[in-house]
């Protein structure tokens, strides 16, 4: 018995969600980011810190689409398309050495009070769980066209 499919996982074109989901990731950087040293809580602003760490993912894994996308030539023969792996364990890296940062310098950190802050916790959180599923919701249409 053979074993007589293909499997193209070439991708074709980057599409909008990738943009989409920068930009979202940015504006709600941003936000947070001004919230969070606006009450001096650490709590947004390593949430921030949170957030932008996706922001370079979704930029590395652009990158690594793109570079995938390169045709072989005489020196590469294979072209790029490994480059997705190691972009992968380069995004694991930046990760490890985040949580390692963290480790450092927000565990002593104590408690805050949130006097006035309720109404932009509750904006902040709608927006959290708002953004990622648009940009989930984009990615799926742009995988389907």
């Amino acid at each position: 018995m053979g074993h007589d499919h293909h499997h193209d996982h070439t991708v074709s074109s980057l599409n909008k969600a990738f943009i989409l989901g920068i930009t979202l990731n940015v504006a709600f950087v941003v936000v947070e980011f001004a919230v969070g040293l606006y009450y001096g809580s650490m709590g947004l602003l390593s949430d921030a810190g949170h957030n932008l760490s996706d922001v370079a993912s979704l930029l590395l894994a652009m990158l690594a689409f793109r570079l995938a996308q390169a045709h072989a030539t005489p020196r590469y023969t294979y072209g790029y398309k490994k480059s997705t792996v190691l972009i992968s364990l380069l995004n694991s890296v930046i990760l490890l050495i985040a949580v390692g940062v963290c480790r450092i310098f927000f565990l002593s950190d104590t408690p805050q009070a949130y006097d006035g802050m309720l109404p932009w916790l509750a904006l902040l959180l709608v927006c959290s769980l708002f953004f990622p599923l648009l940009s989930v919701y984009r990615f799926k249409q742009g995988c389907q066209d």
